[in-house]
C-alpha cells in the first residue's frame, strides 16, 4: 500500500490545555500545517483539536501511557501510511525511526532546547541524525543540533512565535500599567515570560536576578 499524498501525521507531548511551550508551539504548527492532518497527542483525550481527528492516551494511567501510545503511532501508521511524519518532541523520535526503517516514511523532529544536549540518549541522536530534517525553535538550539552531528543542510530554523490576536504591541500613553505596577515613570522595565520552578532554572531568570545590581548601577532605575 502506498502512502496517501494528502496524509500528515502530527505527533505531541500535548495539544489540549494550558501546557508549556512545546504544547503551544505543537498547537500553533497544527493550525499551520495544510492538507490533512491527524494529530496525536500523548497526555491528550482521544477526540477532535482545531477541526482535526486527535488521538491520545491521556485517559489512561501513567505507567501504561508511553506503551499504549507507542503502539498506537505504529499502528496508524500502518493503518493510514501518511507521507510525511512531523514530531514536536525529541523523544518520540526513536519511534519514528522505527516506521521510517519498516514502511519508509519520512519524518521531521522540532528540537526545543535542553532535550537536544549533549546528555541526550543514543536512540534519540540516532533519530535525529537520521532525520529528513530537523526543525530549531532558535539559533542555539539548532548549535546544539549540529554539534551532535546532524548535517548542518537538514537543520531548519522556526523561531517560537505568539498569537497576534492574543498579543499586541500598544502605546501605553496614559502610563496606567506603570501606576497599577508602582513604577515610576523614569524607571526601566525588564519584562520575563517563563515557567517559574526550580528544576527549570536553565531558562535564565535566575541571572537575570543576580545581574540586576549591575545594570542599575549602569543604566540607572530599573525593575524586574
Amino acid at each position: 500500500m502506498s502512502p496517501k499524498p494528502e496524509t500528515i501525521h502530527l505527533w505531541a507531548p500535548s495539544f489540549t490545555g494550558f501546557g508549556g511551550g512545546i504544547t503551544q508551539f505543537s498547537k500553533e504548527l497544527s493550525f499551520a500545517v495544510e492538507g490533512e492532518v491527524i494529530l496525536f497527542g500523548k497526555f491528550d483525550d482521544s477526540g477532535s483539536f482545531g477541526n482535526r481527528k486527535l488521538w491520545g492516551t491521556g485517559n489512561l494511567a501513567g505507567f501504561l501511557q508511553t506503551p499504549i501510545f507507542v503502539i498506537l503511532l505504529i499502528f496508524r501508521a500502518l493503518i493510514d501510511r501518511p507521507r510525511l511524519i512531523i514530531s514536536t518532541h525529541v523523544n518520540f523520535g526513536p519511534v519514528a525511526l522505527l516506521i521510517y526503517n519498516w514502511l519508509e516514511i519520512p519524518y521531521i523532529i522540532v528540537a526545543h532546547g535542553i532535550e537536544v544536549t549533549s546528555a541526550i540518549s543514543k536512540s534519540r541522536r540516532k533519530a535525529l541524525v537520521s532525520a529528513g530534517r530537523v526543525l530549531c525553535v532558535s539559533r542555539w538550539t539548532q548549535s546544539l543540533v549540529t554539534d551532535l552531528g546532524v548535517s548542518s543542510d537538514r537543520v531548519g530554523l522556526i523561531l517560537n512565535t505568539v498569537s497576534d490576536d492574543k498579543f499586541v504591541v500598544k502605546v501605553n500613553s496614559q502610563g496606567d500599567l506603570r501606576k497599577r505596577l508602582g513604577v515610576a515613570d523614569s524607571c526601566k522595565i525588564i519584562l520575563t515570560v517563563a515557567r517559574l520552578s526550580a528544576t527549570e532554572g536553565y531558562k535564565g531568570y535566575d541571572r537575570l536576578l543576580e545581574c540586576l545590581p549591575a545594570v542599575h548601577r549602569e543604566l540607572g532605575d530599573v525593575v524586574c
